[in-house]
C-alpha cells in the first residue's frame, strides 16, 4: 500500500511556499512604536519586543495567524486530491440476468417454479462472491429492469434478487444483453467521428450470468468486455400444452349467436391431451377435448347462441408444467351498428358494396363529399369519437379523425407514408391471408391496371404485396387503426 503523488515536482514547490510565506507576512506586521512608561515594571515588556533573536515570541498568542494556517491546510488537502494506491484490487466483476418471463413459473423444479429455482442459484453465486468482488442484478422479461447497480454488499445484492417476481411478458434477450453490454462497456459522449468526442468511462471486463431457460434465438449482440456464461434453468423436456389464441365473433346474420376460435398447441416433447372449457362469466357453456402430439396446433370452434355481452374464459384442463397459458379471455360486447362515413368523389362500386342489406345489417353508412371535410360539422364529427370508421377514398382529411381509419388510393396525412409514382400493370405476388384483415380475401384474381406502391413507417404491417412494392398495410396510431 502506497500513497498516490497527484502532483509534479514544480507543483509541489509552489505549495511548499505558501505557509512559510503566510508567517513571513507577520513577521513584515510588526511595527515598533516609541513608549514613554513611569514606572520599570512596564519596561520589562516594552525590552521583550527588542529581543530580535526570540523569533517565536512574534507568534505567541496569534490565533488569527494559526486559523489562516488551517483553512490553507484544507484548501492544500483539497488540491492535492490524496489518495492510497492498493496492490489489492477488485478480483471480479459479475453482472447477474435473471430471466423472470412468463415462461419462468413452469413448475418442473420439484416443488418450486423454474423463477424460484434462478433466484437460488443466483444467491449461491452472491454468497460465493469474494470480499472485494461486486456484482449487479438485472431482470429481463421483453424489456430490462436493473435491480441494483454494481455492489460488494451481499445484503443488498440478495435483496435485490428476492424481490424478482414473475410476469405474463414474453422473453426478449436482446433488450437484456444490450442493457448489460451498456453497462459494461460505456459509450461516448457524442459521434465517434468527433474530434472533440470522449471515452465516458473506462470499459471494464466482467462476467454475465445468464440464468433461464432457453428456447429462444440468441440475438446478433456485441458484448464488447462481457464474458458470457450460460447457466441453465429448467428441463429440456418440460410438458406444456398452451392457448396460442382465443377470439370471438358474432355472426353478421345473426347478431345473437356468437361464434368463440380457439388454438391449442402441444410445445412438450411428448404426446398430451386436454379439455378445453368454454364459460362465459363464470358459467360453464361449453367444452371440447383435444389430442396434441409434440409440436403440434389444432383450433376450436364453438358456436354459442341467444349471447348479448359478458367475458368469455376459455381453460384448459390438463396436467403440465406451465399454467399460465391455459387460460384466455375475450371480451363480449352488445350488438350495434357501426357508424361508417365514406370520404368520396363518387365511387358508384364502393358505395354500392355498402348499401348492400348484408352491409346495412352491419353498418350505418353516411357518404360526404372531400370539399366538407373543412367545414366546422365533420370536423366536430371527426374529433368527437362516434365514428367507428371513416373511408377516405382517393383523398385525406387534414388531420386524422379519433377513428379507425381506411385510406384507398391516397396516403394518411403527413410525412409518414410515402407513395410511389404510378404504375402499371400491377399483380399481386403476396398477401397475409392470416391478417383478420384479410381473413375472407381472395386476391389472387385481381387485376389492377394502374396504382402506386407505399414505403411504410415504423411500427406498420405488411398485408399484400405487388411486383412493384406494398399494397395494402395497416399500422397502429394509439388506440386506433
Amino acid at each position: 500500500m502506497s500513497l498516490m503523488n497527484m502532483l509534479n515536482g514544480w507543483q509541489w514547490l509552489v505549495l511548499a511556499a505558501v505557509p512559510p510565506l503566510v508567517v513571513a507576512l507577520y513577521f513584515l506586521k510588526l511595527r515598533r512604536q516609541p513608549v514613554k512608561v513611569p514606572s520599570t515594571y512596564l519596561w520589562r515588556r516594552t525590552v521583550e519586543d527588542l529581543h530580535v533573536n526570540s523569533i517565536w515570541q512574534r507568534l505567541r498568542q496569534n490565533l488569527l495567524l494559526w486559523l489562516q494556517l488551517l483553512v490553507l491546510a484544507a484548501l492544500i488537502l483539497a488540491v492535492l486530491r490524496p489518495g492510497i494506491r492498493s496492490n489489492h484490487a477488485v478480483q471480479d466483476r459479475i453482472i447477474l440476468l435473471l430471466d423472470n418471463s412468463a415462461s419462468m413459473q413452469a413448475v418442473d423444479m420439484g416443488s418450486q417454479s423454474r423463477l424460484q429455482e434462478a433466484k437460488t442459484k443466483a444467491l449461491e453465486f452472491v454468497q460465493a462472491m469474494d470480499r472485494d468482488d461486486v456484482a449487479m442484478v438485472i431482470a429481463f422479461s421483453d424489456r430490462a429492469d436493473v435491480r441494483q447497480g454494481y455492489t460488494s454488499d451481499r445484503r443488498r445484492l440478495s435483496s435485490a434478487i428476492q424481490s424478482i417476481q414473475p410476469t405474463n411478458r414474453p422473453t426478449d434477450l436482446a433488450e437484456a444483453l444490450r442493457a448489460a453490454s451498456g453497462l459494461a462497456n460505456p459509450g461516448r459522449t457524442s459521434q465517434v467521428q468527433d474530434v472533440n468526442d470522449v471515452q465516458v468511462a473506462e470499459a471494464v471486463p466482467a462476467r454475465l450470468l445468464l440464468l433461464t431457460d432457453g428456447g429462444f434465438a440468441v440475438p446478433p449482440v456485441d458484448l464488447g468486455n462481457l464474458s458470457a456464461e450460460y447457466v441453465p434453468i429448467g428441463q429440456s423436456a418440460a410438458e406444456n400444452v398452451a392457448v396460442l389464441a382465443f377470439s370471438c365473433q358474432r355472426n353478421p346474420e345473426k347478431p345473437g349467436q356468437v361464434e368463440a376460435f380457439a388454438r391449442i398447441a402441444n410445445l412438450g416433447g411428448s404426446p398430451a391431451w386436454a379439455r378445453a372449457v368454454l364459460r362465459l362469466d363464470d358459467q360453464m357453456m361449453d367444452a371440447a377435448d383435444v389430442s396434441l402430439q409434440p409440436g403440434e396446433i389444432k383450433g376450436l370452434d364453438f358456436e354459442l347462441a341467444d349471447l348479448q355481452q359478458g367475458s368469455l374464459q376459455l381453460q384448459l384442463e390438463t396436467n403440465d408444467h406451465l399454467t399460465v397459458d391455459n387460460v384466455a379471455f375475450a371480451s363480449l360486447t352488445p350488438p350495434r351498428q357501426l357508424e361508417v362515413v365514406v370520404v368520396t368523389n363518387g365511387n358508384a362500386a364502393l358505395t354500392a358494396s355498402l348499401q348492400t342489406p348484408q352491409a346495412k345489417v352491419v353498418a350505418n353508412t353516411r357518404v360526404i363529399e372531400p370539399e366538407r371535410l373543412a367545414s366546422d360539422e365533420i370536423k366536430q364529427l371527426s374529433a368527437s369519437g362516434a365514428v367507428d370508421l371513416f373511408i377516405y377514398d382517393a383523398c385525406s382529411p387534414p388531420e386524422m379523425p379519433q377513428a379507425n381509419t381506411l385510406f384507398l388510393g391516397h396516403a394518411p396525412p403527413g410525412q409518414q407514408w410515402q407513395a410511389s409514382e404510378p404504375t402499371g400493370p400491377l399483380f399481386v405476388i403476396d398477401m397475409n391471408r392470416s391478417h383478420p384483415l384479410l381473413q375472407y380475401v381472395d386476391l389472387g384474381t385481381l387485376l389492377i391496371a394502374q396504382g402506386v406502391s407505399y414505403q411504410m413507417p415504423a411500427g406498420a404491417t405488411e398485408l399484400a404485396r405487388t411486383d412493384a412494392g406494398v399494397l395494402i398495410a395497416v399500422a397502429p396510431r394509439g388506440a386506433y387503426q
